[in-house]
């Protein structure tokens, strides 16, 4: 009955090859449709210039709609009329709805054509791809991504890694459709070297070699902290790692920086005084299953999206309490147990009538206090 009203263009489609529909009929033996076939008559929609729905295709599954609006906590889509003219889109049958935050999860999640992005259309069969499990490099969540690679070396596609990481699949609409700049005719390929006064493309071997003899030249004439290194936010944990061994341990100098130290270094060094290191001491399973959360003036969703997800899922199937502090009424705002508006620039007052009200209703635990804690 799916395919009364499913149109066989399987040869044109951008889901052939992995399309669940296709599968199924291929499993079943069914070459033709014994029922009259009638296609719903609605055209192609493209939606905030990623999304494109080609609701003729659609079978009416609900999966996007309960990813949309029961994962992510948007409901940017839902079940629109009835019977037989019964279709999946945004309120009102409009082309876009504002609560979407454009995150790819209802392309990956739908099981035939009818929701693909203008991006990768008619860019590659899925047999022609080769499948790169990597992190995406935008945020500090540091989501598994695939990256979808043609012949050609080329990345057309990226989706989330349902097998792997903290992120469980989901992306935000950097790390599903951000990868633009992976095949950028401005991206560099290959090393440089200036050459009497001009920068020439070279072998990755020529490259390695004149770093080490210039590297030992100037660590002879002029010490080991002559030398100074530039990291990047922008690689895994491993390969910094490795950049700083090599810094300290092989050229022997701590004069080692990155590129977003200035930005961060404020919320490093709180952090640090506070939990012992730089960096957050939970795990994303430990922040959903938390009995409370405190989020004081992040707007979650707009800086950390799947991070976002977790604490929804916490609200919503875990009972976790959400507490809200921001002067702007974010979209966590909304899930809040409480949201507290603030005025802009009280936070320092309010953190300190907190630990004022907690020592005068000896809410403290000393004990943890005195063990743990300095100063």
């Amino acid at each position: 009955l799916l395919l009364v009203h499913h149109p066989l263009d399987c040869w044109t489609c951008d889901k052939g090859g992995e399309c669940e529909l296709q599968n199924v009929c291929y499993y079943l033996g069914l070459d033709k449709n014994r029922f009259p076939s009638e296609a719903k008559p609605y055209p192609k929609v493209i939606a905030n210039r990623i999304v494109q729905r080609d609701m003729h295709k659609c079978v009416n599954c609900g999966r996007c709609v309960r990813s949309c609006l029961e994962v992510r906590g948007n409901g940017a889509i839902g079940y629109i009329n009835r019977g037989f003219k019964t279709v999946i889109a945004p309120p009102f049958d409009e082309e876009y709805s504002d609560e979407c935050t454009a995150c790819g999860r209802c392309i990956d999640i739908c099981p035939v054509g009818a929701l693909t992005s203008t991006l990768w259309e008619y860019s590659a069969r899925p047999w022609q791809l080769k499948d790169t499990p990597t992190i995406c490099p935008y945020c500090g969540v540091g989501c598994s991504i695939v990256l979808r690679v043609n012949k050609n070396g080329e990345a057309v596609k990226v989706k989330g890694d349902d097998n792997r990481g903290t992120n469980a699949g989901e992306l935000c609409v950097r790390g599903h459709f951000g990868y633009g700049f992976v095949n950028h005719e401005d991206r560099l390929t290959e090393p440089y070297i200036r050459i009497n006064g001009v920068l020439e493309p070279v072998s990755w071997d020529k490259a390695f070699r004149e770093t080490a003899i210039r590297l030992k030249k100037i660590i002879k004439e002029h010490g080991s902290d002559a030398v100074a290194a530039l990291g990047s936010a922008r690689v895994t944990n491993e390969d910094n790692y490795l950049f700083q061994k090599f810094i300290r341990g092989v050229v022997g100098t701590n004069n080692i920086d990155h590129n977003e130290r200035l930005s961060h270094i404020i919320s490093v060094e709180a952090l640090s005084e506070t939990l012992g290191m730089g960096a957050m001491t939970n795990t994303y399973e430990e922040i959903k299953n938390a009995e409370v959360i405190l989020n004081f003036g992040l707007d979650v969703n707009q800086t950390h999206p799947v991070l976002g997800v977790k604490i929804f899922e916490g609200v919503t199937k875990l009972e976790t309490s959400l507490i809200t502090v921001n002067p702007l009424k974010t979209k966590d705002a909304q899930w809040a147990k409480i949201w507290t508006q603030i005025k802009p620039g009280t936070e320092i007052t309010l953190i300190n009538s907190l630990i004022n009200e907690l020592i005068n209703k000896k809410l403290i635990d000393k004990e943890f206090i005195e063990e743990y804690t300095t100063g």
